[in-house]
């Protein structure tokens, strides 16, 4: 997201007036924004940004305790997000970060908080884009207790993700046994523990598409593995444990 679009939202959210003048300079600086980012769907994020800041009338309101979306999302965005006296945003962890260098993982939740609304509808495409291991684990108890609060659609490659939301929905974990996974991954959050037991009163169904296909399947089915993940990593450690074994006893590879 170019810089000077980022300012000229942080602005808007401060004020609407002069919002023609306003809009005219997004213009500009979405054109080179796009130019530097030569992707399209760069400038329609930037455009949905706008709009949404433009609905909410301020940014930061969502950042608040208040927020009940927000305090689930919290584990997810262990800084907060902050307005400077020259109308910049900036976010803050351990330091005052610029907006241009926050993470696109910090970016990727935070324009999910933008998104969501209380009892609306959730489409969400690949929820796993710019975490790794830990936080998709972390994101997947998440996606669950957000249940609580939308009906979502998620599609998605990750099989952390897709284990752990048929884990919690298989298994509807009690409250000792979800503070024992979040204390294994460094988070202590009680609210939302407290919305995962909540969302275990909720209904959670998979689909699997593969062939051209698509089929229902139980969260049950999903934790005895599902064959194109598992098969996969199985021909990729045969393929790899195949060359090690024959390179080993050629005396290639040094066995110390």
């Amino acid at each position: 997201m170019a810089y000077e679009v980022v300012n000229i939202i942080s602005r808007i959210s401060q004020s609407t007036n002069n919002l023609l003048v306003l809009s005219d300079e997004f213009e500009e600086a979405l054109r080179k924004s796009a130019w530097v980012a030569g992707s399209l769907l760069d400038v329609i994020e930037l455009l949905f940004f706008y709009f949404r800041v433009l609905q909410s009338s301020s940014l930061l309101k969502r950042f608040g305790e208040g927020d009940k979306i927000y305090r689930i999302l919290k584990p997810l965005i262990p800084g907060n997000v902050k307005l400077s006296e020259n109308g910049e945003l900036y976010y803050t962890e351990k330091k005052v970060i610029p907006w241009r260098f926050v993470s696109a993982s910090i970016m990727e939740v935070i324009s999910l908080l933008l998104t969501l609304r209380e009892r609306e509808i959730v489409l969400y495409e690949e929820p796993e884009s710019q975490f790794h291991e830990k936080l998709q684990i972390l994101m997947g108890l998440i996606l669950y207790a957000l249940t609580t609060t939308n009906k979502l659609v998620i599609t998605t490659h990750s099989q952390t993700i897709l284990y752990t939301l048929a884990f919690l929905s298989f298994l509807k974990p009690t409250s000792e046994e979800i503070i024992k996974l979040l204390d294994s991954l460094e988070i202590k959050n009680d609210e939302l523990v407290e919305n995962i037991l909540e969302a275990n009163k909720k209904i959670v169904r998979f689909y699997y598409f593969h062939d051209g296909r698509v089929e229902e399947i139980s969260d049950e089915t999903i934790t005895k593995g599902i064959p194109s993940f598992v098969d996969v990593l199985d021909k990729e450690l045969k393929w790899f444990s195949e060359i090690y074994l024959s390179r080993l006893r050629k005396g290639a590879i040094s066995k110390e």
